[in-house]
């Protein structure tokens, strides 16, 4: 796995890679035991999240064919993702780490605590537990559009669906239902927007993005795949 998954002890790594400090508190126990904006552009295509590699070129990308985007996505919308939002996270430095920091705890927080969702990382190990940490506040780093100083984006970056992408830390699970992917994009959604304080419409326009980056993931003959309802703990 490259140096940018393994954030271990997570936070204070990826302050390093960002060049700053994070003067955040330590993240809340989980119940688990224990690069230009055309190349980005092309992510609602088929075949995109899964088959195109970091830095290839925006042309080769527009040579796949079109995928539809997810039930109820707004396909020029995702087209246009990132929009710069990385302002919003505060000024440069500690406070921005932080803000990241509090979207990705409070997503990974809010899955882990619903029946629906918690399988999805309910195997996890400790060290799994913060370099998924690491990783979700990385990918949200580069949702909010702000740049990675140099460094090359973890586990493919904005190209897949990083909600749900934990082989990038060595879990396993299966194929997504439709479903599943809704409600892992709905936490977050409401994680990120009352973090950055997005409109509504600009809410919808991440909901459109990653219906389209999940798209590729969700098998129409799956459900409920994350469940643990009805499991004795």
């Amino acid at each position: 796995m490259p140096v940018t998954a393994i954030l271990a002890p997570g936070l204070a790594a990826l302050a390093l890679l960002l060049g700053c400090a994070s003067d955040s508190d330590a993240p809340r126990v989980r119940p688990p035991p224990a690069a230009s904006s055309e190349e980005l552009a092309a992510e609602d295509e088929p075949g995109s999240a899964a088959s195109r590699t970091n830095g290839e070129s925006p042309a080769a990308a527009e040579e796949a064919p079109e995928t539809p985007v997810a039930e109820g996505a707004d396909a020029s919308a995702a087209a246009s993702f990132p929009p710069p939002w990385c302002e919003r996270t505060g000024p440069e430095g500690g406070a921005r780490i932080d803000t990241v920091i509090g979207i990705a705890d409070n997503y990974w927080f809010d899955l882990s605590n619903d029946c629906e969702t918690a399988g999805l990382t309910d195997a996890f190990s400790s060290d799994q537990g913060m370099e998924w940490l690491g990783y979700l506040t990385e990918y949200t780093y580069l949702l909010t559009g702000c740049p990675l100083e140099g460094a090359q984006p973890t586990g493919g970056g904005l190209a897949v669906f990083g909600l749900a992408n934990t082989p990038v830390v060595g879990g396993t699970r299966g194929p997504l239902g439709r479903g599943d992917a809704n409600l892992l994009i709905d936490k977050y959604v409401v994680s990120f927007g009352d973090g950055l304080q997005l409109t509504p419409a600009e809410r919808e326009t991440l909901r459109a993005y990653l219906q389209s980056s999940a798209e590729p993931e969700i098998d129409p003959l799956a459900s409920a795949t994350l469940s643990t309802c009805g499991q004795l703990p």
